[in-house]
């Protein structure tokens, strides 16, 4: 998942829980765990 450094500290403290991406296609998929720069990432549900 790439997402932007201006938003990893907002994910790190908790003030962001939800984001949105817009792709052709879906990427993530509920219930993975994915590792980006900001630590890593569940998808609980889509």
């Amino acid at each position: 998942m790439l997402i932007e450094k201006q938003r990893w500290a907002g994910i790190r403290s908790g003030a962001v829980t939800v984001l949105f991406r817009r792709w052709r296609h879906r990427q993530a998929t509920e219930g993975n765990i994915y590792r980006t720069g900001a630590g890593r990432i569940a998808v609980d549900r889509l």
